[in-house]
């Protein structure tokens, strides 16, 4: 896989973090996005927001909204 080569993780591991069950780790996260050549702020922005909409300790008030970095 080309993608385990550019981000230095194991197949296995980019599975489970692609696959869509649960957010991946910010680390994993990250190397897939530079491996991507995409925009590192703008992701590590989203990821953040997603891990904050999954923190059930978050007040409802904050918001559940985000806007993905990709083109719409």
């Amino acid at each position: 896989m080309q993608l385990a080569k550019r981000t230095g993780y194991a197949s296995s591991t980019l599975q489970e973090a692609l696959g869509g069950r649960r957010l991946p780790t910010l680390p994993v996260a990250m190397a897939i996005i530079e491996a991507c050549d995409a925009d590192p702020v703008l992701w590590h922005r989203y990821w953040a927001y997603a891990r904050r909409s999954l923190d059930p300790d978050v007040p409802t008030a904050l918001g559940r909204a985000a806007t993905p970095p990709w083109p719409a």
